[in-house]
């Protein structure tokens, strides 16, 4: 027994988008999501964890599967939390996504966007079923790898209140320094010569991913779940072919690496001003970022707010992919530690700290405490206080 149901979901994408990533200001695309769901009964006095997985460019949600399906198995028996809920979605111009909103899509992609996507999907699910809440006996984790990666930290940062911590692998988060803007665009100008996105038949398809792209070093399962998932048939009644393609086109890959430079710049911005907690992952051996990557994220974070931080041995740019057992380890550390906090800090919550007391009471007590300049005290519920905003 697997101790999970699937399902896909759609719902609509964030909307209105950044210049150029639809064809038309008035167009609104869609998402499309798996559902992971627990069949087993929830265990009283646990903490329920929710995750959420972002993919990299050119990828797709099923890059998730292995690491999904490991994290409900290893989550039966723990001490202080079991999982709730699971999703993992493509963005907007990739996967099942990128197919549903083919004829909208423009030559941008908002990295930002992604990140209000994430957003999205949570709150339609806690609008149509409740499953992800973020609250006394629930916490939410998100982790996104590379574009993923930075999407989570831009949800993360809109949305405090939404998500208790977020992971970060490998994530394509950096301030870009304009003098070399040049060698960024003479970089994507060598990519784009090694991505296809047509082939001459499913057998052609197959050796691309397995031979050639970057699929061809990943854990065999990973990549398994990937290939099978991006292949799609489109029959052309016209010419009676058939054509063999990806569901990421090359055109949708190129306008999402290359719209990651107008996004770095405001999105490096929100480091230290986070108020979730981060666990920041990257790879010993990765080379996709700039040098000094990780030491600037490391030195700009709120030191109250990231949590840990951990460097992979042999890790390239694509760890999740590659290292996914040590991948799950590092989340499985996080939730361990989270779930441990959350229970101890049952009794912060109003509900419990405040049980049968008057109501006028409870907000003259925090409004003296606001004037008395003791904000950290009232804008959250935790033994240990969330940072405030740096002094101005």
């Amino acid at each position: 027994m697997s101790g999970f149901k699937k399902e896909v979901k759609i719902t609509d994408a964030h909307f209105p988008r950044q210049a150029g990533s639809t064809l038309s200001v008035d167009d609104k695309l869609k998402v499309v999501y798996n559902k992971f769901s627990s069949t087993i009964p929830p265990p009283e006095d646990k903490i329920r964890i929710n995750l959420l997985f972002s993919h990299g460019t050119g990828m797709n949600k099923e890059i998730w599967n292995y690491h999904i399906e490991k994290l409900f198995k290893d989550s039966y028996n723990q001490d202080h939390w079991y999982l709730g809920s699971v999703i993992s979605f493509d963005c907007t111009s990739h996967g099942d996504s990128g197919v549903l909103n083919k004829d909208k899509l423009g030559w941008t992609y908002g990295w930002i966007d992604g990140g209000k996507d994430i957003i999205s999907i949570v709150k339609h699910e806690n609008d149509t079923c409740n499953d992800f809440l973020n609250n006394i006996n629930s916490k939410n984790i998100i982790i996104g790898h590379s574009l993923g990666g930075h999407q989570v930290m831009v949800a993360g940062f809109l949305e405090p209140q939404l998500f208790d911590t977020i992971i970060p692998i490998e994530p394509v988060f950096y301030s870009p320094d304009h003098r070399f803007f040049h060698l960024f665009v003479e970089r994507f100008k060598k990519v784009q010569k090694f991505i296809r996105d047509t082939f001459d038949s499913k057998e052609d398809f197959y050796e691309y991913y397995t031979k050639f792209a970057f699929t061809k070093d990943m854990h065999p399962r990973v990549s398994q779940d990937y290939i099978d998932n991006e292949f799609y048939e489109v029959y052309d009644p016209a010419t009676k072919t058939t054509k063999y393609k990806s569901k990421a086109s090359k055109i949708g890959q190129m306008a999402t690496y290359l719209s990651s430079y107008w996004s770095l710049e405001q999105s490096t911005a929100m480091i230290p001003h986070m108020r979730c907690k981060i666990c920041y992952v990257w790879g010993e051996k990765a080379r996709w970022n700039p040098p000094g990557t990780e030491e600037y994220f490391i030195e700009n974070a709120n030191p109250a707010n990231l949590l840990e931080y951990h460097c992979v041995k042999d890790g390239t740019h694509l760890l999740n992919g590659e290292l996914p057992d040590e991948t799950v380890k590092i989340i499985e550390g996080v939730i361990a530690k989270r779930s441990k906090t959350a229970y101890e800090d049952k009794d912060c919550y109003p509900e419990i700290k405040f049980k049968n007391r008057p109501t006028e009471e409870i907000k003259e007590e925090f409004l003296k405490a606001m004037l008395d300049n003791k904000m950290d005290e009232v804008v959250h519920f935790s033994k240990t206080p969330l940072p405030l905003p740096p002094k101005m």
